[in-house]
């Protein structure tokens, strides 16, 4: 039989504080690595940029990687193509750059990745407004933290 003691009671109160304290440390380092994916759009002053942040405590792993321009899946090189092609039918010189994800890449806590970048003359800024609407872009990324719970990231949403 336990004898019930000053000094048991004590150890057992320390035991449980110990795993409480256990508990309470590994639930907050799993919820402050997790990652959280944003987009978006700046359209101004001779710019439209569209760009995903990881906004969480933690890098997001890339595990898969849609791309579509107006309602189509495409792959990166045809959705680059298609960007392209909406420019041309502008009829006007731009500056253009992409930059698009590739499986299996990472996007580190904090960080913004420009994935189009569209310059044009301040001259032409009427004939741009509503660019964004006409270019329809949308990236569904899946993407997992590094505890590998596995998040879905939607642009439209």
């Amino acid at each position: 039989m336990i004898e019930i003691t000053f000094s048991n009671v004590l150890a057992s109160i320390a035991a449980l504080v110990a795993l409480a304290s256990f508990i309470f440390t590994w639930w907050s380092t799993v919820r402050t690595l997790e990652p959280y994916l944003t987009a978006s759009e700046y359209s101004g002053e001779g710019i439209y940029s569209y760009a995903i942040s990881n906004k969480g405590g933690g890098p997001a792993l890339i595990s898969k990687v849609e791309y579509y321009a107006a309602g189509n899946s495409l792959t990166k090189d045809k959705f680059i193509e298609a960007i392209k092609l909406e420019l041309k039918n502008f009829g006007m010189p731009v500056g253009f750059h992409t930059t698009t994800l590739g499986e299996k890449s990472i996007i580190g806590c904090h960080d913004n990745i420009e994935l189009v970048k569209i310059t044009y003359h301040m001259a032409e800024s009427e004939t741009w407004k509503g660019i964004e609407s006409r270019l329809k872009l949308r990236l569904v990324i899946q993407y997992k933290s590094v505890h590998g719970k596995l998040k879905p990231f939607d642009s439209d949403e």
